[in-house]
């Protein structure tokens, strides 16, 4: 019999299994922590990435917008413009040339003038920053990769129609 007075020592036996589930338990939170910040942290830079796409295209909206015809019709002239952020690497925009805008200006169907080049994603889809023309503005919008193709295809489809005057 044990004195009550005295004090009682662990079981080593009986602690080490109840020990060692402590520990996997922990160890298992562990890893599932790192993995949730490590997944957000790949978000943040996906959303960083693409806003920086768009944050682009709204720069050159912005200034086109002076660029607007009568009408609001879609301008013939839509070379690159010098931007203060070029020299921050900037991405490279493509833009209609003369014949494209010429093809597709009297369509009265959105159309897609200025895009940037494919912006991978990590986490989410990749996609691009794209300039629509559309009712006499510009607009921004992100669209993903599928999306993009879709509606170039359409463009493309509708300018190879015959315009009926």
């Amino acid at each position: 019999m044990r004195n009550a007075a005295q004090p009682q020592t662990p079981d080593p036996v009986i602690d080490a299994p109840q020990r060692r589930r402590r520990i996997i338990r922990s160890a298992i939170r562990l890893t599932a922590a790192s993995a949730c910040l490590i997944v957000f942290i790949l978000f943040l830079g996906d959303v960083r990435r693409q806003e920086r796409a768009l944050t682009q295209c709204r720069w050159h909206v912005t200034t086109l917008t002076s660029r607007l015809g009568p009408g609001h019709a879609l301008p013939m002239n839509l070379e690159p413009l010098e931007s203060p952020q070029r020299d921050t690497g900037m991405l490279r925009l493509e833009w209609l040339d003369r014949d494209q805008v010429r093809a597709l200006r009297d369509l009265n169907t959105r159309r897609i003038v200025a895009q940037t080049a494919p912006v991978l994603q990590v986490v989410g889809r990749d996609g691009r920053g794209v300039v629509v023309f559309s009712d006499g503005q510009f607009a921004v919008t992100w669209m993903t990769l599928y999306e993009f193709d879709e509606a170039i295809a359409l463009q493309e489809s509708s300018r190879s129609q015959p315009i009926d005057e």
